[in-house]
């Protein structure tokens, strides 16, 4: 019974202090105020990196006009900063446990001709239309979604998330690397010359037109799914995955 009683007066006192740190009650509880909408001029950058829970839309322009979108209480922690070439997308609020998810806080870029885009955020990551570029190289490392249309020469992509991938538009050639546990939807995707390797359980589902690549890892367990039948398709590794026509 002591125990009992010890352990009952400790644990608040534990909490308490556990909590403390992350946030004072004033942050923790007032509220997100009105939806606004702040333009913002930034620096030249070729790769975009987005964090935390905001949602990110891309636009098919070369402005370095920035928009948020966010509640006035809000806002100004929303940080849209360019250190070096690379534009960091992130929510330096605190304590967003207390706030609703309702609403996004959603930031809109100009991305044509970017060069990498890095989708470290749990919330969504998406075109507007279709964004023209040249060589793009994209990681995607969190549990964010992307729904990309592109028109570009090389697309190179790596996910190690959860997330749904969905990407079309067309591209001389790209490069697919999952190992994560999400799933890249390709079929709408046209790529004269694609290679993939496929280190995941799910699906990857592509269109290929001259010629298709795949490489499964050892523990390779899911599926390439192709929805045009290429020139030639080449399949290497051990992996338990199979190339299957649909």
């Amino acid at each position: 019974m002591k125990k009992i009683l010890f352990y009952a007066a400790i644990i608040p006192s534990i909490l308490i202090v556990l909590v403390q740190p992350a946030c004072n009650p004033i942050e923790c509880f007032k509220r997100t105020g009105n939806i606004v909408t702040e333009d913002r001029q930034v620096a030249d950058f070729t790769t975009i990196m987005v964090n935390d829970n905001i949602k990110l839309l891309l636009r098919n322009d070369s402005s370095n006009t920035v928009t948020v979108k966010a509640g006035s209480n809000l806002i100004k922690s929303v940080k849209t900063e360019v250190e070096g070439t690379i534009l960091k997308i992130t929510n330096e609020n605190t304590c967003n446990w207390a706030r609703s998810f309702k609403t996004d806080i959603t930031v809109t870029v100009g991305a044509r001709f970017i060069q990498n885009l890095e989708q470290f955020g749990f919330n969504e990551v998406k075109t507007l239309d279709t964004i023209e570029v040249n060589d793009l190289n994209i990681l995607c490392k969190n549990s964010g979604d992307l729904t990309l249309a592109l028109k570009g020469n090389d697309i190179t992509m790596f996910t190690s998330s959860s997330s749904y991938v969905r990407i079309s538009g067309s591209s001389n050639s790209a490069f697919l690397h999952t190992n994560g546990q999400g799933e890249i939807l390709a079929q709408s995707f046209k790529v004269l010359d694609l290679r993939v390797l496929h280190e995941n359980i799910n699906t990857i589902r592509v269109f290929p037109i001259n010629t298709l690549d795949v490489t499964f890892n050892p523990e390779n367990t899911g599926n390439v799914l192709y929805y045009n039948e290429p020139q030639q398709i080449t399949v290497n590794g051990t992996g338990s995955g199979k190339v299957i026509k649909k």
